[in-house]
């Protein structure tokens, strides 16, 4: 699940750059792996994904995977963040 959250611009100015990429990285894994991903978490949270620009918070994996799932998962979503970074 991808996580992408927003907050007064004051205080985080980079929330719409940040959903913009979630979005695109959402998008990317769905297209490469149907289904490997949740619906994206959008809410009034930071996270420290306030401090810069493109953090995200992507949690891989729940109790009901198993290390080898998640590992493989983790490969997968390399290479699609590894193509979004490109483009």
């Amino acid at each position: 699940m991808i996580m992408s959250g927003y907050g007064d611009e004051d205080d985080f100015p980079t929330w719409k750059e940040n959903l913009i990429f979630a979005t695109k990285l959402q998008k990317e894994c769905e297209d490469r792996y149907p289904g490997m991903t949740r619906p994206l978490d959008f809410g009034e949270f930071s996270y420290n994904m306030d401090f810069n620009n493109g953090s995200l918070l992507i949690e891989i994996g729940t109790d009901a995977n198993t290390i080898d799932e998640a590992k493989y998962t983790g490969e997968l979503l390399g290479n699609a963040l590894s193509s979004v970074l490109r483009s």
